[in-house]
């Protein structure tokens, strides 16, 4: 069961994939809302190195001062109203469910080391294509 407290590791074989051109396997999310067959995730594959680190070190910092952790939860009004978490947006994503397996949990102790993954199977390339239109990179 997914739940918004945690932050997750595993494959994905996503929808139209034959169309797409640009997509991660194995995405390293936070789910920001469940919503029926599919949530709406904030992929932190997607967010370029040092603007990551600084997002999981800023989460790590609010999941510890939440009593009970389960509480614990970051929504897509958040991210889009906080000018400081703006470059977030170009990284929420939809996922379905049933295209989802071998799920990990990343317990909230260790988002400090989260920058750290890397996925082989994501290329860094492709960020210029996502956060270019946005004007997030130069």
């Amino acid at each position: 069961m997914i739940e918004y407290s945690k932050i997750y590791y595993g494959k994905y074989f996503p929808r139209g994939f034959g169309k797409l051109h640009i997509y991660d396997s194995k995405p390293l999310f936070l789910p920001l809302r469940i919503i029926g067959r599919s949530m709406i995730v904030m992929n932190l594959h997607w967010i370029p190195g040092p603007l990551r680190y600084k997002l999981c070190l800023l989460l790590k910092n609010i999941y510890d001062r939440t009593e009970p952790k389960e509480a614990f939860r970051v929504t897509y009004q958040l991210l889009k109203n906080n000018p400081a978490l703006v470059f977030t947006m170009p990284a929420i994503r939809r996922y379905y469910l049933n295209g989802l397996s071998n799920l990990i949990e990343i317990p909230g102790e260790n988002w400090e080391d989260l920058p750290l993954l890397s996925n082989s199977k994501y290329r860094a390339r492709y960020l210029k294509q996502i956060y270019a239109p946005a004007g997030l990179l130069k």
